[in-house]
């Protein structure tokens, strides 16, 4: 493999580029250039996040992929949770560019407790007062080393508006997605509870050209680059990616 390819990684809401770090390596150590952007509103403070909008989020995603074609010749996608999401966005926009995307954990919906409050809370007065939730550790990552990583590498809030600015991507997103012709590999997990798992047969439902692939994840919740199933799912993205190369 050499440097003519490339992969983009993307971490999820809340998250560092330090949550996709077993999948930066084993991408690097497959030969693969990699840039692994941290998006607006991360790494910085809560604050931050509440004042930044799904649009800078998608526009560092491009950045980033504009830089990274001034290195290599062709271009793969590895996104988790919000990145999977900012994947498929990129997709639409690019239909012809990528060569293939991995998307672990989509939430093309939220949960259905979620998709009720959204609307509710963020036009009612309501907003004032639920600014932000703590998050659910617990069912972040089931591996204790790896949940020290997410904890350490993420925000211990999630700030409501951050919420709903995935919730207006998801409606983008969703109208477009059978403009996408790249090949796709879904990893989801059963126990994700963030991103149910019924979100891999409503993407199914939309993407024909081809139809994605999937890959379950069981011994894992939703951050999937952190727990059990890390190495299993980079070795089957490495597979999936030489597959169309």
């Amino acid at each position: 493999m050499s440097l003519s390819c490339g992969v983009l990684i993307v971490h999820g809401l809340t998250a560092t580029p330090a949550t996709m770090a077993p999948a930066i390596e084993a991408m690097e150590d497959a030969g693969y250039a990699v840039s692994a952007p941290m998006l607006p509103g991360h790494g910085t403070t809560e604050h931050d996040l509440e004042q930044t909008t799904w649009r800078e989020w998608a526009t560092a995603v491009q950045e980033a992929y504009a830089e990274l074609a001034t290195r290599v010749n062709h271009i793969y996608y590895m996104g988790l949770s919000l990145g999977a999401l900012l994947g498929l966005y990129l997709a639409e926009q690019h239909p012809q560019k990528l060569r293939a995307l991995a998307l672990l954990g989509t939430p093309l919906h939220l949960s259905p407790l979620v998709r009720r409050i959204v609307p509710v809370v963020r036009y009612s007065p309501v907003r004032w007062i639920y600014t932000a939730s703590q998050k659910d550790w617990k069912t972040s990552v089931a591996d204790p080393d790896g949940l020290e990583v997410y904890k350490e590498s993420s925000y211990t809030r999630i700030p409501t508006k951050a919420v709903y600015q995935v919730y207006d991507l998801e409606q983008v997103v969703e109208k477009q997605l059978g403009q996408i012709r790249t090949p796709i590999l879904l990893a989801h997990s059963h126990l994700d509870e963030t991103a149910p798992a019924s979100n891999v047969a409503a993407l199914q439902r939309h993407i024909h050209n081809p139809t994605p692939e999937v890959m379950w994840c069981d011994k894992s919740y939703h951050v999937l680059t952190l727990d059990y199933d890390r190495d299993a799912i980079n070795q089957a993205v490495l597979k999936f990616f030489e597959r169309n190369s």
